[in-house]
């Protein structure tokens, strides 16, 4: 997870339905966030080290979801791939030009997301509770 904003506001909000159902199955502790740094690129390096340390899980384990071009660069410069969701300024055709290898219109579609993010990650799923084999 990374966000230009603090690490509190990334906090599940009930009150909001999308992305409710994925943020449950997110380790907010490992993401990077605005009092990590101001690039991106350096806030993928810092999620990455955290979940190196808290699930021993790389590159190979990793999927950035972002609404931004810059977003989608950031993942690259680290050989990840992204997801964009053209919730934000930029549209699908301006997600999928950076190099988003998918878009949604929007996180509602939460098992969709999911069964994006299994297909683009290793034969693992990692979770704050521990990790699971995909099937």
């Amino acid at each position: 997870m990374l966000g230009r904003q603090p690490r509190i506001s990334w906090e599940p909000d009930v009150a909001h339905d999308e992305g409710r159902h994925l943020q449950e199955r997110l380790d907010l502790t490992v993401g990077a966030y605005a009092e990590d740094g101001t690039e991106r690129a350096d806030l993928v390096r810092i999620a990455l080290q955290r979940c190196r340390a808290a699930y021993c899980a790389g590159v190979a384990d990793a999927v950035l979801i972002g609404d931004t071009p810059s977003d989608v660069y950031a993942a690259a410069a680290h050989g990840i791939p992204a997801i964009g969701v053209a919730t934000g300024s930029a549209d699908a055709a301006t997600l999928l030009s950076a190099g988003a290898v998918e878009v949604f219109d929007t996180l509602e579609d939460t098992e969709s997301v999911i069964v994006t993010v299994k297909r683009l990650t290793s034969s693992r799923w990692y979770t704050p509770y521990g990790h699971s084999e995909l099937r």
